[in-house]
């Protein structure tokens, strides 16, 4: 239905192709007729106005699309392009076109055309489909007569309202297809067609043709326990739809079919119509098969469960079963009945005096396993018998030569003797049991009769005789012997040595008694007899560290210890405005930008977090039906930006809440203003205005108020009445906490709502079960109240992700596992529903031409995962796709999701060949700015990019902000475009030096080297007899009488001390006021004294500062105290500056700043590049002004902007109040 995308695309390839005539080169010659490229032939009808009168040599696509609007090229004293509107289709005017099959007019410049003239269509026997606009406002007569194969048309009106001013002659549609359908919007159904009870609908004689929706089927936990068909119950004049669709308003049946030994259970349907709460699933529909009317979209899955079987093991006497569980799909459960397909293992403990012999069925057959434990998988209903003996049998075997005693049976702790005679030319080597293990190599080889199996199975391993001695070696499953094993001669040096495998060392060998031999490996074995070894292993650990960089914080803080192959994570906490930029090993060699970093433990590490100040990146989603704006908008924005986020729900919607990407609740509050100050995803959710409302009851019926769904706001009365001999209690939760003791109760609706009416009968005790739940999951059933004696079931449900675990006391002791839970009430009781979290696996991996920086692991569910991609030189990343299915997930790199499942996520890469490719180009800069370079560029472009540093501060290099890594010192630096990137230019404050020096008869301290705009401190200290008088500067004037003098150091300075004889006098403070005020406080005063310096504002004005000698500002309060603490001579400045409120202007042509009311006002500066920074240095403020206005939430204080634009400069200071 929704094809004017497709079809303005199609126009604007037209242009391309020359639509657009040039007025001199009209082939009939008469400036008042236009044709096209196409053959298209206008005429001017009125000022700017055209009509179509011709198109009987149109040689264009058959596809026709007509535009609204279009320019033309014209000279002469109208020269240039001028616009032409489109108002008519004249008559006749396409009349007989063999060509065209489709036709559309202008969806998207509604405002002009208005109408299609008498047969302008006719006979146009190829014309299939057409596509009307909002503006049109008739159709005359044969307008499409004989058009016979005209099969669509489409409608653009959102409303029956919005079309009623359309004239249609009657006459216009005579001849079409006579299965014709009109069209409609999807989602505008029950605004046009009102549909009622299978109703067809049509539009001026014409049948709507509803919209087809998608069945979409997601197959069960286990495909091979069955599956589900639909079926669209269709009307007469329905056309055939593919498979998996189903039109709007037709009765769709779902038939769920569940294979041998398993039964359907319920369905899973989701649909926005189809949902219980709008918040989760409707998953209680048991029906099979199930119907419903189709209005949307609809995803289904059948439920299954395996049939279920008794499984009885008993005993026959001389010893008990012990052990009998299975795992089974929902895990590991201890039971008699079990589903079909499921292992069960049994066990079986004879008692003192007896051995377990076999497992048979009642009365010995049929004959099952002598294993014991037992595994066998549930086929259906069985008895397992476990049979004992007295008997200890001794079962031994030779591989030359003949047993001489020890095999037979015996009594339970009997010595048994195990004796081989190895026969002539053979000796004996060792025993074995059952498994080939080593047991002993004594011959004879003495043991009791004592093992629990009740039986012993051993081998004598006999060998041809000879001088040498038999080395024989084992490992544990974590190694491999890779030498030493073999015959040799006694008194040979063997080396001794296993193969370990990655993340395993050896612990010890040890020999058949188990006694540690050696740790070494290799170990140099000196052989002196036949002796056997076993290698044992332990896991390799290693140290793991962590450490900031500065501006940032990291987790843990401490050193931390992981075996080899543990997954650990390294999470990084950047101080306010500043985010991490890259983790580094000790090498210094980057590792990974993700935060929080998972990581596999292969070695000792140490990693160190690199934290950036920048800018963050907002991005914008919606929940339900409705639409969100954020301001300022843009997307990307400098710290600490202040947003406000503002929800408009859709009517019948109303807004809930803000959340972030990973579901955690921001605000309710709508607008909603916030800080930028990490990159960010918010999410506007809304919900229907409708909830759910169930009442139920016990001993009476509900007499008032229905279960169903009522607006948000509505109110409902809720009443019930007893059975005979009980009596009204209260009204209750799902979690039976009390919810009023009226009845009838009257309650509005602001939520889905569960109430049940408790009785009690008359003259009974009664007692409250009290349910309680966190936010992992919710109540279903079971709280309230009850009589004494009766039993209750309880019943809790996690939530997605997570999984229910046990009841609770208040105490915090278990209860049950049990889920429902079913118990007899004879006490108040509380239970709390426990819950944890489901773990999933995450394998990222990567297809040929390129790999992925990191592989995955464990992770709880709702944990957010970033996948990051680097394909071959040469190639290009493509998309990530679900390994398992090869469905497309991500065409971003780095890919963020959030884990909800097992899955492995896979990138995949092609060969870059970069034709026909854009790309980004973003340049930046603190304390500096970008002259030039940013933009869009084809690939391979050469880019120049040059950047000019604030005053104080030196250009260092450029950088890759993706992956912080140097890429040229140059400026300007020139670079070739093969991908998006974002390049800063990095700056550094300049050195300057503070030179002081003393005249006679006195000495100073504080020179030195420091940063630009960094505080220093000149101190002057007067010998015996003398006192400072004032500091000069290199070319001796007068800087300051100050001592000590501090101030902000901005360039190269060089001081001296002067000093004069005698005791200091008195110490003189001048004060003076810029324009907008006055100030007092000024005199003599003696050494010591403290000074109270006062300014007073006057109307139209603001205090900014008070500074000493007219550079350092001491103070931003209007009442400034201190005291002397050295003679000589100081004077103060009251500064004031004039308050723009939006009614005054500066000159017409002068350049300025203010700030009001959360508003930074900029005067003739726009188009200038604004930095804004606080007295500390810090950049608060960086963007383009693209008006007068910038929305900005600044703390009180003083601000010094800079403005750059081209190259002309403005800087100036302005406050913000308190």
């Amino acid at each position: 239905m929704r094809r004017s995308i497709a079809l303005t695309v199609l126009y604007l390839a037209c242009l391309l192709q020359g639509q657009v005539a040039e007025a001199e080169k009209y082939d009939d010659g008469r400036p008042d007729t236009l044709t096209d490229a196409r053959g298209i032939r206008y005429q001017k009808i009125a000022y700017a106005t055209y009509e179509i009168i011709d198109m009987s040599g149109y040689k264009g696509p058959p596809d026709v699309y007509i535009p609204g609007s279009f320019e033309i090229l014209t000279g002469g004293r109208y020269e240039g392009r001028l616009p032409v509107y489109v108002e008519r289709i004249a008559d006749r005017a396409c009349m007989n076109n063999k060509v065209i099959t489709s036709l559309t007019i202008d969806t998207v410049q509604i405002k002009k055309f208005k109408s299609i003239g008498i047969s302008a269509f006719e006979g146009c026997t190829s014309l299939k489909s057409i596509t009307l606009p909002k503006s049109l406002d008739r159709i005359d007569g044969d307008a499409f007569y004989g058009c016979k194969s005209l099969y669509d048309i489409y409608l653009t009106w959102s409303t029956p309202a919005d079309a009623k001013h359309l004239f249609v002659d009657g006459g216009a549609f005579y001849g079409i297809h006579p299965d014709c359908r009109a069209h409609i919007e999807g989602g505008d159904e029950e605004n046009w067609l009102n549909w009622d009870n299978n109703v067809d609908v049509n539009w001026r004689g014409i049948l709507i043709e509803p919209n087809a929706y998608k069945l979409n089927a997601i197959a069960s936990d286990h495909p091979e326990w069955g599956d589900a068909v639909a079926r669209m119950i269709p009307r007469q004049n329905d056309r055939p739809l593919p498979e998996g669709y189903a039109y709007y308003d037709r009765m769709v049946e779902l038939t769920a079919r569940p294979a041998e030994h398993r039964r359907f259970v319920s369905w899973k349907v989701t649909s926005k119509w189809l949902l219980m709460d709008w918040r989760k699933p409707f998953e209680g529909l048991t029906r099979n098969p199930f119907s419903f009317r189709m209005s949307g979209d609809v995803t289904y899955e059948p439920v299954f469960e395996s049939d279920v079987y008794t499984v009885k093991a008993v005993s026959r006497g001389n010893g008990r079963v012990t052990e009998m569980f299975a795992l089974t799909p929902a895990g590991w459960q201890v039971n008699y009945e079990f589903p079909y397909d499921a292992t069960v293992q049994v066990k079986a403990t004879p008692d003192a005096g007896y051995y377990f012999e076999k497992w048979t069925g009642n009365w010995g057959e049929p004959f099952f396993s002598i294993d014991n434990p037992y595994k066998f998988v549930v086929k259906g209903d069985m008895e397992i018998w476990a049979q004992f003996t007295e008997r200890y049998m001794v079962y031994l075997t030779a591989s030359h030569g003949k047993i001489i005693s020890g095999e037979g049976a015996y009594s339970y702790g009997q010595t048994v003797k195990a004796e081989v005679d190895a026969g002539e030319g053979y000796h004996f080597v060792m025993w074995t049991d059952a498994a080939g293990k080593v047991v002993s190599m004594n011959n004879p080889y003495q043991f009791y009769a004592t093992d629990s199996t009740g039986r012993t199975v051993l081998h004598a391993e006999c060998v041809p005789d000879t001088d040498e001695c038999h080395v024989m070696l084992e490992s544990d499953e974590e190694g491999e012997i890779s030498s030493g094993a073999g015959w040799y001669p006694p008194g040979t040096e063997v080396r001794v040595e296993v193969a370990c495998k990655e993340g395993w060392r050896l612990l010890k060998w040890t020999n058949l008694a188990g006694d540690s031999v050696s740790g070494d490996n290799p170990y140099m074995l000196t052989v002196k007899g036949d002796i056997a070894l076993r290698a044992h292993f332990t896991r390799i650990i290693y140290r793991v560290s962590l450490s900031a960089g500065g501006n940032g914080s990291v987790k843990p803080q401490d050193d931390r210890f992981y075996a080899h192959g543990t997954i650990a994570t390294a999470t990084a906490e950047g101080n306010e405005g500043y985010r991490l930029a890259k983790w580094t090993n000790a090498a210094g060699d980057s590792v990974s930008g993700d935060n929080p970093y998972h990581f596999v433990v292969k070695s000792n590490q140490s990693l160190t977090a690199h934290f950036a100040f920048g800018t963050y990146r907002l991005s914008q989603s919606v929940d339900g039906e409705g639409v969100m704006t954020v301001t300022p908008p843009g997307g990307v924005y400098v710290y600490p930006t202040r947003l406000t986020a503002e929800a408009f729900p859709r009517e019948g919607y109303h807004f809930d809440r803000w959340t972030n990407g990973r579901g955690d609740l921001l605000s309710t509050a709508n607008p909603y203003t916030f800080t930028m100050k990490e990159d960010m995803e918010l999410q506007a959710h809304f919900f229907w205005n409708g909830y759910r409302v169930d009442l139920s009851v016990r001993n009476g019926t509900i007499t008032s108020g229905r279960n169903g769904y009522y607006p948000y706001g509505a109110s409902v009365t809720a009443e019930a009445s007893p059975r005979a001999g009980y009596h009204f209690v209260e009204w209750a939760n799902a979690a039976g906490e009390r919810v009023s003791t009226d009845n009838p109760y009257t309650f509005t609706v602001t939520e889905n709502t569960i109430l049940q009416a408790y009785f009690a009968a008359d003259g009974s005790i009664s007692y409250h079960v009290h349910l309680t739940v966190d936010a992992r999951g919710h109540i279903l059933r079971g709280g309230g109240t009850y009589p004494q004696g009766s039993e209750t079931t309880v019943e809790a449900d996690a939530g997605e992700g997570y999984r229910f675990v046990k009841w609770t006391n208040e105490r915090g002791e278990s209860v049950s596992t049990a889920n429902p839970y079913t118990f007899v009430v004879n006490g108040d009781v509380s239970l709390h529903a426990n819950f944890t979290v489901n773990t999933y696996h995450v394998i990222l991996s990567a297809a040929e031409n390129g790999r992925v920086k990191q592989n995955g692991g464990v992770f709880a569910y709702g944990t957010e995962v970033r996948a990051e991609a680097t394909a071959n030189p040469g190639y290009r990343f493509v998309r990530w796709a679900d390994a398992a299915t090869g469905g497309s997930l991500s065409l971003n790199n780095p890919y963020t999701f959030v884990v909800k499942s097992d899955m492995e996520v896979r990138a995949h890469f092609a060969v870059d060949t970069g034709e026909g490719r854009y790309f980004w180009v973003n340049l930046s800069a603190e304390n500096g700015w970008s002259v030039e370079g940013s933009g869009s560029y084809d690939f391979g472009a050469k880019v120049k990019a040059e950047a000019s540093s604030y005053y104080g501060y030196r250009f260092v290099k450029w950088i890759d902000e993706g992956s912080g890594d140097s890429l040229s010192a140059a400026n300007p630096f020139t670079f070739t475009v093969t991908a998006d990137v974002s390049i800063r230019a990095v700056y550094v404050k300049r050195n300057f030096t503070l030179s002081v020096s003393a005249g006679a008869n006195g000495k100073v301290s504080g020179g030195g080297t420091v940063l630009y705009q960094d505080y220093v401190k000149a101190v002057a200290v007067a010998d015996d007899g003398y006192h400072f008088v004032r500091w000069t500067d290199a070319e001796g004037e007068s800087v300051s009488a100050g001592n000590p003098y501090e101030f902000q150091l901005l360039k190269d300075t060089k001081l001296t001390a002067v000093f004069a004889p005698g005791a200091p006098g008195s110490v003189v403070v001048t004060v003076f006021a810029t324009e907008g005020g006055r100030a007092t406080g000024g005199g003599n005063y003696g050494y010591g004294d403290v000074v109270k310096l006062e300014a007073f504002v006057d109307k139209g004005y603001y205090f900014a500062e008070w500074t000493r000698e007219g550079e350092r500002a001491v103070s931003w309060t209007e009442v400034y105290t201190f005291q002397l603490a050295e003679g000589g001579a100081y004077a103060y400045t009251a500064h004031f500056a004039k308050l723009y409120d939006g009614n005054e202007l500066l000159p017409s042509t002068a350049a300025g700043a203010y700030y009001a009311d959360g508003v930074l006002h900029l005067v003739n500066l726009e188009g200038f590049v604004i930095s804004v920074q606080a007295v500390d240095g810090r950049q608060v403020l960086l963007f383009e002004a693209k008006g007068a206005e910038y929305a900005a939430a600044l703390p009180a204080g003083i601000y010094i902007l800079n403005a750059v634009g081209g190259k002309e400069r403005y800087v100036t200071k302005f406050v913000v109040k308190a």
